[in-house]
């Protein structure tokens, strides 16, 4: 709290019984002359329409995941329920890949019904899990891959390329893709 008050800015909670607290700041700082946009900010053309859906309960990072995907290309849909998840599912509704936020047992169960429809092959999910999930056996056969938050976007981009290179769409990035300054890689 300090340190927030000290850069000048504000710190608040809120929570919301049943779902936990959420901790949020402000503080001023100034921008960085020197940035340079790296390869990270590039829309990646193996990827460029790919179908992706977000199922984030928290709103800001929903929209943060879902505004690097559009950045490299892909198209996105977003939810804040893994229940509606079924609703576009009834609709016919494809995805390449689908991201969901693992946060408690239900949700694993809710993912377990995903994979009576679709195999890991069919629809890659990659799970964002905190760094206390413990479930890891039980979830192999569920997860086609998992980035343990918070989200750095190199590992992000990474893995959403993996898991679309093992799809029957598969996808390869050519080497010169990656050409970046390294000071840069995780802008």
């Amino acid at each position: 709290k300090k340190l927030v008050e000290i850069m000048g800015g504000s710190l608040w909670v809120t929570s919301k019984e049943g779902k936990g607290s959420e901790f949020c700041f402000t503080i001023k700082v100034k921008a960085n002359p020197n940035f340079t946009s790296s390869f990270l900010s590039k829309t990646v053309p193996e990827v460029k329409n790919k179908r992706v859906l977000i199922v984030e309960e928290n709103e800001l990072s929903r929209h943060l995941i879902e505004e690097q995907c559009s950045r490299w290309g892909f198209k996105t849909l977003k939810i804040d329920d893994l229940s509606e998840i079924f609703d576009l599912f009834n609709k016919n509704e494809k995805f390449d890949i689908a991201i969901l936020n693992i946060k408690d047992k239900e949700t694993i169960q809710i993912c377990n019904k995903i994979r009576e429809k679709y195999s890991i092959s069919t629809l890659p999910i990659l799970a964002l899990i905190p760094t206390s999930f413990q479930s890891f056996e039980e979830t192999k056969n569920i997860f086609s891959g998992y980035i343990v938050k918070p989200i750095k976007k190199a590992d992000f981009l990474a893995a959403l390329v993996d898991l679309l290179s093992k799809t029957a769409n598969k996808i390869t990035l050519k080497p010169e893709f990656f050409q970046f300054k390294h000071n840069n890689i995780y802008n």
